[in-house]
């Protein structure tokens, strides 16, 4: 038996030397995985066996959907300090996670993303266009028309399907439509939304309003007989028909973008379609 003990003890160096070389090599499951770490609210995970509720600490696999509906929230973790924040009324799907990276589509709604060195890169991608980064906090939205924004807080971003564009630096905000030019902008600045002035007494059921905001923000219009929506084009400008009732009429314009931010202005319009009797006037005589 004591003959024995020697062999026993090379044998489990032997193994222990063979799991560090691995792991050395390789990594592990968890370096190259992506889990829920936190989840707030309606949160599904729909994959191979079905679709069900989040859990917090499950890991995810590739082709994994994640939604969060409303008032909900998932936090996605991967690599040591790594995340991804889906959402409110989001979804995206995992494409791939390895000790490289991770890679996901954001089929929409919006992720606010935190990618650290060391934990191999993060891809969004949302169909042609795709946003990648090593070191970096960012943001990206998809409307539910296929407009798109990304916003660098810290870090540069790779760009790809964004016309001349490639690259995206710290404190810069860009925008894309299908079949627009990208906008660039400040990051973090407010936005615009400017009505232009119309009459506020007219003899016809309906208005058309126009305005400026954003480049390729959504608009609007509530309060008339019923909600009228549209879009600015690359220049920000935009134009809606509103359908009025007979009297007053207290309109809203909201304009929002695909990162979620909203304005809102009040537009007060009356409509008189009759008009006024003739009055008949007698001088002199019966």
């Amino acid at each position: 038996m004591r003959d024995f003990l020697p062999v026993l003890a090379v044998a489990a160096l032997v193994i222990l030397v063979g799991v560090l070389g691995y792991v050395g090599l390789f990594g592990t499951d968890e370096l190259g995985g992506v889990s829920l770490q936190r989840v707030v609210g309606p949160v599904e995970v729909e994959g191979r066996g079905g679709t069900r509720g989040g859990t917090t600490g499950e890991l995810l696999a590739p082709g994994d959907r994640v939604r969060a509906g409303e008032g909900g929230q998932a936090v996605l973790a991967f690599g040591e300090a790594s995340s991804i924040v889906l959402e409110e009324q989001s979804s995206l799907t995992i494409r791939g996670a390895d000790d490289q990276g991770v890679e996901v589509e954001l089929e929409g709604g919006r992720v606010r993303a935190v990618v650290r060195p060391g934990d191999g890169s993060l891809g969004i991608l949302n169909g042609d266009r795709r946003v990648r980064a090593t070191d970096a906090t960012f943001e990206v939205g998809v409307d539910d028309e296929g407009g798109l924004a990304v916003e660098a807080a810290e870090g540069t971003l790779e760009l790809q399907g964004f016309g001349d564009r490639s690259a995206l630096g710290p404190g810069e905000r860009i925008s894309l439509v299908p079949g627009g030019d990208p906008w660039v902008s400040d990051a973090q600045r407010e936005l615009l939304l400017e009505l232009d002035p119309g009459r506020a007494l007219i003899a016809a059921r309906e208005q058309v309003l126009t305005g400026t905001t954003d480049p390729h923000a959504r608009v609007v219009v509530t309060g008339g007989q019923e909600p009228v929506r549209g879009r600015a084009d690359d220049e920000g400008v935009w134009a809606l028909t509103v359908a009025l009732v007979e009297g007053d009429n207290a309109l809203v314009v909201t304009a929002t973008d695909a990162l979620g931010a909203e304005r809102s202005v009040e537009w007060k319009v009356a409509v008189d379609t009759h008009p006024p009797q003739a009055v008949e006037i007698r001088v002199g005589g019966p």
